[in-house]
């Protein structure tokens, strides 16, 4: 069995974004369509963060998904991601570690 790990930044939610969180959950709650520049907005994630925007920085394994701040680690009897918090992006405050 193996699994994935990811790593996301978390830029914390603005006005704008809790504005735009109140609509795609009014939305879900009466059962209408959400406004496409709604789901746009939270790149079509039926169930956005409400802590704030989510980042991709790594995929383990896969390189295409790396942010600058990640590199993949490669150890004798292990592997993972090392992220360079100088390089993480300015508005970054949590980074979330993902194990599926």
């Amino acid at each position: 069995m193996s699994s994935t790990i990811s790593v996301v930044g978390i830029v914390p939610a603005d006005e704008k974004y809790k504005l735009m969180l109140d609509i795609q959950k009014s939305c879900q709650r009466a059962g209408v369509q959400i406004p496409k520049d709604v789901l746009a907005f939270f790149n079509h994630v039926e169930k956005p963060c409400d802590r704030g925007y989510e980042i991709q920085m790594a995929i383990l394994g896969c390189s295409q998904y790396n942010h600058p701040c990640a590199t993949q680690y490669q150890g004798p009897y292990s592997s993972g991601i090392e992220i360079d918090v100088k390089k993480l992006p300015e508005n970054v405050t949590h980074l979330r570690f993902l194990v599926s």
